[in-house]
């Protein structure tokens, strides 16, 4: 009895807490009460003592656009609060604040009011590490218009400045390999990405860059190197993906006949064909027959990284290999041949040479 009553005045003390304002406006997310979570949250702001508090407002009312059931009016109701809040904050709060605010305004593609934003607001947030992710921004924004000279300025002048810890690197290798791609700038795309692919990598980003690298190669007209890349390509997405269902099934179909392509592109070309063979034995190819197919049209698949890879043949001129220069297997063909007939002379030479002296040798002893 004494047990049962000391339980229930623990449930009925438990039941009289508060819920925090953060708990509070999430429920009311949930539910689909944008308003109302964020009324919560503003009185929780202008309440809050100390910055810590403020950021926990400023960080829940960010969540909810990602909690609410309806996203694309969380969003446009959470600028249209956060801009009343803007000039009521200071520091790296302030600066948090006017990144996602254009952040915001980017995912609901109204491109010009994110970079007026971020134009307005970068130079009140010198000092805070929030800058950098406002800097980012700046050359996303244009990257999804299109203007992928803008942003591959904008990335190099990020990527020139002093980092901190907080900097996301890698981030900003993915983009900028995208970007470079986007403006079929080959040699860049090939000298970022052979960087990238020494670092530590997650598997789905070296699948991008494994990709974005091998139609570089081929675009400047290094076949073998373009095919290797593809080999290490369809290796890893075979070890990521043993079981290949729907896009990512098509995806690795479509790298496949790229590979297919190459080779048999490769092989018209040269005397010889130099190749192991080793996707024979992934178990893609229905027969050695088809590997020599040559794919007369593609289709690119929803799961391509970049907008859509090039269909373009390679290039002679500009950034690609010299019209005169001798493709690389070609020279390491003549090479061989070379030093080939160099043994052959010397065989030859050394055998006649043998013979003599054997001849001498009998007429001295007669």
């Amino acid at each position: 009895m004494k047990r049962g009553m000391i339980l229930l005045l623990i449930y009925f003390l438990a039941s009289t807490v508060s819920a925090s304002p953060v708990d509070v406006a999430r429920e009311y997310a949930i539910a689909g009460e944008i308003e109302k979570a964020y009324a919560v949250l503003e009185d929780y702001f202008y309440e809050a003592t100390d910055e810590h508090n403020q950021m926990r407002a400023i960080s829940c009312m960010v969540e909810i656009t990602v909690r609410a059931p309806e996203q694309k009016n969380a969003m446009k109701y959470f600028i249209e609060r956060a801009v009343s809040l803007y000039p009521n904050v200071d520091g790296d709060n302030k600066a948090m604040l006017g990144f996602h605010i254009a952040k915001r305004y980017c995912l609901l593609g109204d491109y010009k009011k994110s970079q007026s934003f971020l134009s307005k607001s970068i130079p009140e947030v010198a000092d805070s590490k929030w800058k950098w992710h406002m800097l980012y921004q700046v050359g996303y924004n244009y990257y999804l218009q299109g203007k992928y000279k803008e942003a591959a300025t904008e990335f190099q002048e990020l990527r020139e400045l002093e980092q901190e810890k907080w900097a996301d690197m890698s981030v900003l290798d993915m983009q900028q390999l995208a970007t470079h791609f986007q403006l079929k700038e080959w040699p860049k795309v090939i000298k970022l990405g052979l960087d990238a692919i020494d670092r530590n990598l997650s598997d789905s980003r070296m699948l991008m860059v494994l990709d974005w690298v091998s139609e570089s190669y081929y675009q400047v007209g290094d076949f073998v190197s373009a095919m290797y890349m593809y080999e290490e390509y369809i290796k890893l997405h075979k070890k990521k993906y043993p079981q290949a269902e729907g896009l990512v099934k098509d995806k690795r179909k479509y790298i496949l006949d790229r590979y297919k392509t190459l080779r048999s592109e490769w092989q018209a070309s040269q005397d010889e064909f130099v190749g192991d063979g080793s996707l024979l034995d992934l178990g893609f190819a229905e027969s050695k027959d088809e590997i020599a197919t040559d794919i007369a049209s593609e289709q690119n698949h929803p799961g391509d990284q970049a907008k859509a890879i090039t269909e373009t043949k390679p290039q002679s001129s500009g950034e690609s290999v010299d019209k005169d220069e001798e493709p690389a297997g070609l020279q390491t063909y003549w090479y061989l041949f070379t030093v080939a007939l160099l043994i052959v002379a010397l065989t030859i030479t050394l055998i006649i040479k043998g013979k003599a002296l054997t001849n001498a040798k009998q007429g001295k002893i007669k």
